[in-house]
């Protein structure tokens, strides 16, 4: 995510998922991509909790996991 948007701004979903692909993160499998995507936009208490939101069709960062990232990067 960080490689492909600055300042949190969003990416089209599509997009980050074929990037992530492409990748080879979780192997290249839309369907594992797809089910850690969907977990990192819920908090259903045996997921990662939520990171991402769907703002129109463009994914986005939580301000406040945006903010915590931001600390340990070196972007």
């Amino acid at each position: 995510y960080l490689d492909l948007t600055k300042d949190n701004i969003g990416i089209d979903s599509g997009v980050f998922i074929e990037e992530l692909e492409k990748r080879k993160i979780y192997g290249g499998e839309y369907s594992k991509i797809k089910n850690n995507l969907s977990q990192m936009k819920n908090d259903d208490g045996h997921s990662h909790g939520r990171v991402f939101y769907n703002q129109g069709n463009k994914l986005v960062i939580y301000d406040v996991a945006y903010a915590e990232i931001q600390k340990f990067s070196w972007f």
